[in-house]
């Protein structure tokens, strides 16, 4: 899973000069949409308008805006009818705006740091179970970096003051290479030792011990609501790292005291030592300085010398922060303000880190985000009632969702929003209602009467040719031609799993961020992880229907799903000239793009050829499994099967047929579909 890039600037903040703070404003561009339903007489018509959402702490002072354009003196004004910006999330739709282009902002007009931490409670939060080994760390206004004339100063440690509106539990000692490897499955270790920190770890193999630990404590019913295992910013660590002081050293500016907290080049000789062996600092944390360096959450850049609120860092770079010194290192790098930063897939026998156990939205930021809705404007008959539905695909029948039911009473006309999670790219129809209202739309063969998830479409049992045929144009000697019989029906994700939906699932921020409905790169372990968790979770809420799980598809299943009753060369035909690919898939382009943008096969899928490749469960071999019935090959696990081709591809790669194996931790350019269907 590439981990690169942070989660998308939307924070409100920044420096805080004279009461006020210099805003950071984000901007978004909408237009008209031709969609539209009708039914007899009656009309329904729809156009996409913004939705801002704002939410803010307590006690701030805010104003939105909106200009015409950002270049080069955007011109900003407050709307006729502005929120008020006092509830929050506050959400306002523009209504008015009749342009094809539109910016955003907000504008804080007040903030006082100090009355921001009054109001924030710094305990511990009650009825929460502290992880073991974790220790709470309180919020605060904190000074970081090293004033000049400092000894071993770097211009990089800039003196500055630091609010932090969540409290959070870190680690008192560096992972050790027994919890590494009994969570992870090894130990990359170079000096060998079950309570020594773990070290040869790169940025992302921190980040996902994270990930793994969250999964864990969620399984386990431990997870904390709101919270999240992850590394700490830069700010917190070394807030925690300083415990109160701001000396050289958290013990005072003299080094006569490091012996006794930091195993560094005169005390450590030349290895790594066990964790908790030293004394800690007043706050309880072990080995913050010496011993191994420690991985931070931030991109590695030059802070700003102004007060910052909740800072994280640049929103992307090319180095990981790390903070601390290691065994090898001497008082100038043992300093709480001391920091470098490596590339995040470099790894050393001297760098480790410890998570933190924190809220998942600081208390003291500003969120702005802008959507475009579906503003449908419903003409009927006076009196009547009407059902208003949406599909993605609506040459599909039994593909139609019920949103709402409008009576127009006395009025021949009325307007509805639909403000779902993500209503783009729908088309809309409005039906009108007789006796019990009418039905939802025909199942499809074999469905079961209650369990399909949104944006799934059912899969029937069914008899089809697997492979391709000698005769096909670009074939390969693995995709032998033979019949297949799967004798259980599943429902398939519409489209690859988004960036957004694997965080909203796995619960991360640090994704390849192209947008929040690209599909997401990840790793088989990866997949069958997000799969795993959704099962839980649907579980929990009772929405799974009995008998199902989520998994990755077989790859019999997949290939079913993708021709789609077809036996050409692809899911739309043969097309021999390729005149009608770029109508169905990202193929031989630049890059990648957001899901459910060409069109579906004729079953309502989208993606299945082109854009990422797609994961299954199978193990890869040049040959398919003997069997073929439900045939699916679990013997072979260090290649896994991947189907579908991928944006760098050739049109070849999309053909239905087309197959090929991939390790289970790569992820570069391989992305994944679920399936809600019975376990193997």
């Amino acid at each position: 899973m590439r981990l690169g890039h942070p989660s998308p600037a939307s924070t409100i903040g920044g420096e805080v000069r004279s009461a006020t703070i210099s805003c950071v404003w984000i901007f978004a561009v909408w237009m008209s949409v031709t969609s539209f339903g009708r039914l007899t007489a009656q009309g329904l018509t729809v156009r996409e308008i913004p939705e801002v959402i704002v939410s803010s702490p307590p006690g701030w002072t805010e104003r939105l805006e909106w200009s015409d354009s950002n270049f080069p003196a955007p011109y900003w004004r407050v709307p006729q009818d502005p929120p008020d910006l006092i509830t929050h999330p506050s959400r306002w739709l523009d209504r008015s705006r009749q342009r094809s282009i539109g910016f955003y902002r907000t504008v804080v007009t007040a903030w006082d740091p100090v009355a921001l931490i009054r109001s924030i409670p710094t305990n511990e939060p009650a009825g929460s179970r502290r992880p073991a080994g974790f220790v709470w760390i309180p919020p605060g206004i904190f000074t970081l970096g090293s004033p000049e004339g400092e000894p071993g100063r770097f211009t990089n440690e800039v003196r500055r003051s630091v609010v932090l509106t969540r409290g959070y539990w870190m680690s008192d000692h560096e992972v050790t290479q027994s919890e590494y490897q009994g969570l992870m499955g090894r130990n990359p270790s170079g000096f060998p030792g079950a309570n020594r920190p773990v070290e040869n770890v790169s940025w992302h193999d921190a980040t996902n011990y994270c990930h793994r630990l969250n999964q864990q404590a969620y399984e386990r019913g431990e997870l904390p609501a709101g919270y999240a295992y992850r590394l700490p910013t830069e700010a917190e660590w070394e807030c925690a790292a300083r415990a109160g002081s701001e000396t050289a050293f958290p013990w005072g500016d003299s080094t006569s005291e490091a012996a006794r907290h930091a195993w560094n080049e005169a005390t450590a000789n030349f290895t790594t030592h066990e964790v908790r062996s030293l004394s800690p600092n007043r706050w309880g944390l072990h080995d913050l300085l010496g011993n191994v360096w420690e991985w931070c959450l931030d991109w590695g850049a030059v802070p700003a010398s102004a007060t910052a609120l909740e800072p994280s860092g640049p929103k992307d770079g090319s180095l990981r922060v790390i903070r601390g010194g290691s065994y090898l290192d001497g008082p100038a790098l043992l300093r709480p303000a001391s920091r470098l930063a490596f590339r995040p897939n470099w790894s050393g026998d001297c760098v480790g880190f410890r998570p933190v156990l924190a809220a998942k939205a600081p208390a003291g930021s500003s969120e702005l985000r802008l959507r475009l809705v579906p503003e449908l404007t419903l003409r009927g008959t006076p009196g009547a009632t009407y059902r208003i539905e949406k599909t993605l695909t609506p040459q599909v029948p039994g593909s139609w969702q019920t949103l709402t039911r409008i009576d127009l009473g006395t009025n021949a006309q009325t307007v509805w929003t639909d403000l779902s999670e993500r209503p783009t790219g729908y088309s809309y129809r409005a039906l009108q209602m007789v006796g019990d209202g009418g039905s939802a739309g025909p199942l499809r063969p074999g469905e079961p009467q209650t369990g399909r998830p949104p944006g799934f479409v059912w899969i029937a049992p069914g008899t089809f040719r697997m492979g391709s045929p000698d005769t096909e144009t670009s074939r390969r000697s693995n995709e032998a031609a033979h019949t297949v019989t799967l004798t259980r029906g599943y429902w398939m994700s519409d489209h690859e799993v988004t960036e957004s939906e694997l965080d909203e699932v796995l619960g991360r921020n640090e994704t390849t961020r192209l947008g929040l409905y690209h599909p997401v790169q990840a790793t088989w372990n990866d997949a069958t992880r997000y799969c795993e968790t959704l099962t839980i979770r649907t579980r929990a809420d009772g929405s799974l229907p009995d008998g199902f799980i989520y998994r990755l598809p077989t790859e019999a299943e997949w290939e079913h799903a993708c021709r789609a009753g077809t036996t050409t060369r692809y899911s739309w035909g043969d097309d021999p000239d390729g005149l009608e690919v770029r109508k169905h898939a990202w193929s031989w382009t630049s890059q990648y793009r957001e899901v459910r943008q060409l069109q579906p096969n004729a079953w309502g899928l989208y993606d299945l050829s082109g854009n990422l490749w797609e994961w299954c469960v199978d193990g890869y071999e040049t040959a398919f499994p003997a069997a073929t019935t439900d045939p699916v090959r679990t013997n072979s696990t260090t290649v896994r099967v991947i189907r579908g081709g991928g944006y760098l591809e050739d049109f070849a790669r999309a053909r239905s047929a087309a197959r090929n194996g991939a390790r289970p931790a790569e992820w570069r350019d391989l992305g994944f579909r679920p399936v809600l269907a019975r376990p193997l």
